[in-house]
């Protein structure tokens, strides 16, 4: 593996490496991939909380 090691600029999830063959990345996207669901899950859960939150409130 190269000792490059990309990611994204915001999140910090592995990405490809452009030099690489697509099956030697398939675990950095596999690693990937569960880090986006875990953040989308994080979201949809702040979200649900919110909306409890308002009705509890009577918002």
């Amino acid at each position: 593996m190269s000792a490059l090691d990309p990611r994204t600029a915001n999140r910090g999830y592995p990405k490809s490496d452009p030099t690489h063959y697509g099956s030697d990345d398939a675990s950095r996207i596999a690693q990937a991939l569960d880090m986006v669901d875990g953040d989308v899950k994080a979201v949809l859960d702040a979200v649900e909380n919110a909306e409890i939150l308002a009705l509890a409130l009577g918002s």
